[in-house]
């Protein structure tokens, strides 16, 4: 039987030894297993145990049987397993209207993973994210606020009109938290603010 990644075992045992240094814990990485758990409604550490010592019997006993059968059989039984995770594309609309950074990571990521395999799709995927993540941080927008009618909620002087500014205080509103990635776009947006 070939072993597409070989150092897969190492590195997960390296984890496990320096997570043992650190009080740390044990991890590993099962999705289609977890996913089989979670639709058989499995959520103490029993179903963990059970799933573990079935799975340690298919290997050791029950491997063979399956050695003769088809890549495509076996692609068929994990895609069957894997249904609630491609459910997720009914919720694509929706992370649309929450968040187009996020719609577009998810998106890429996943199309980069189907055409160029795990391995180099998550690898771009994290670059992309990254760069979404540097690209919310500069495109960073200031306002100033007032309250609404002496309710303590505060909007845009601009966008309402019953919002209406404390005499002598300006108070300003940055749609992204101040970090050192945009600190020079929020100087320049006050002193545009403060010209206005």
């Amino acid at each position: 039987m070939e072993i597409p990644f070989p150092y897969t075992s190492l590195q997960i045992g390296l984890c496990q030894i320096v997570s043992g240094f650190f009080r740390g814990h044990s991890g590993g990485d099962a999705s289609a297993r977890s996913a089989v758990q979670e639709s058989g409604d499995g959520n103490t550490q029993i179903a963990s145990l059970v799933s573990c010592l079935v799975m340690l019997l298919v290997l050791l006993v029950i491997g063979p049987v399956f050695e003769s059968l088809p890549v495509a059989c076996l692609a068929c039984i994990i895609l069957a397993n894997l249904h609630n995770l491609f459910m997720q594309f009914e919720k694509l609309p929706r992370l649309w209207k929450i968040d187009e950074y996020d719609f577009s990571i998810w998106l890429l990521t996943f199309l980069f993973v189907v055409l160029l395999g795990v391995d180099t799709g998550l690898l771009l995927g994290v670059i992309f994210s990254l760069c979404c993540g540097g690209l919310r941080q500069r495109m960073v927008s200031t306002k100033f606020v007032g309250a609404l009618d002496e309710t303590g909620v505060y909007r845009d002087v601009n966008f309402y009109q019953d919002a209406h500014e404390i005499p002598g205080i300006k108070i300003i509103q940055f749609t992204q938290p101040p970090t050192y990635a945009n600190m020079s776009s929020l100087e320049k947006n006050i002193t545009d603010l403060r010209h206005d």
